[in-house]
């Protein structure tokens, strides 16, 4: 072998070994820059000024503000998909049940979905196309604007939600409830500043796994709102290549996983910084929740 080959080799082996480093250290380096840039929410809060984010959806008119309607007292979760609930995921459903002593925990699955369905709020028709972890994403989105309440991920809980409710009742001005991001690498990487901002302050949004609605205000209404748009512009495209597995659609599915869900709530954190609340008490296990 000459020294040209070898000296390939060589290059060659040090990438490798450079590429395995580097996903070695990214749980440190993620941890490291949350610490370094994040800001301390109680320290430095977020502020949102209208002539940020051009060309997004932040920059749409704010829906006028409606008289606040009450909150109900329940939790929705949801099963979708033709794969039954097995029995951690069942266990887990239980714990939500156990947790609450006044609150309501309604399962939502394919068939009870069609009791939630309200005239103002037709299902688009490219819904049926979507994966059944998008799906789920559509019905939190409808059921949080539309009706109202809590939703909690089909993961183990331990907390009783009763007081939240009664926070959210006894004011007005306070639209939703949920936990602060657990991490920046959870926020969806979004383009320029908005994506930046996401990161930076991901302590100033809501993680999506759980959370509680006012129905009806601006941020459900934007939230619904930008969901439907983003609906009408894949329709064509879902019709080409539907969703399947929950956890592995074919590579041509047109939807990322967050787009639909983080991507619109946690920049409407921010937007809406002064009518949301934190409490991490509503955050459910976020690990070893699966069978």
């Amino acid at each position: 072998m000459n020294i040209v080959s070898l000296a390939r080799q060589a290059k060659h082996a040090l990438h490798v070994r450079r590429k395995h480093l580097k996903w070695r250290l990214r749980p440190v380096k993620i941890k490291a820059y949350d610490r370094w840039r994040a800001n301390n929410p109680d320290r430095k809060p977020y502020v949102y000024h209208e002539d940020q984010y051009p060309h997004t959806f932040l920059r749409r008119p704010t829906p006028a503000t409606r008289p606040a309607q009450s909150v109900p007292r329940r939790i929705f979760v949801i099963w979708v998909g033709n794969t039954p609930m097995n029995p951690r995921r069942a266990e887990s459903l239980e714990s939500i049940r156990q947790a609450q002593t006044d609150v309501e925990v309604v399962l939502i699955d394919e068939i009870s979905w069609t009791d939630w369905i309200v005239t103002e709020g037709p299902i688009h028709h490219a819904f049926g196309l979507l994966s059944p972890v998008h799906r789920s994403d559509y019905m939190r989105a409808y059921l949080m604007h539309f009706h109202g309440g809590g939703y909690c991920d089909i993961k183990p809980l331990s907390s009783d939600w009763g007081r939240l409710f009664d926070t959210l009742n006894d004011h007005p001005d306070v639209w939703a409830i949920g936990y602060r991001e657990v991490t920046s690498e959870y926020t969806p990487d979004l383009p320029h500043a908005l994506g930046a901002d996401v990161k930076r302050h991901y302590k100033s949004v809501f993680g999506p796994s759980a959370f509680i609605f006012r129905p009806c205000t601006p941020f459900t209404e934007e939230w619904w709102r930008e969901l439907s748009s983003r609906m009408d512009y894949y329709a064509s495209a879902l019709r080409e290549s539907p969703g399947g597995d929950p956890y592995n659609p074919p590579g041509s599915y047109p939807i990322r996983w967050t787009e639909i869900l983080g991507d619109i709530t946690q920049p409407l954190c921010l937007k809406h910084q002064q009518h949301i609340r934190f409490d991490d008490t509503v955050r459910p296990r976020l690990k070893d929740y699966r069978a």
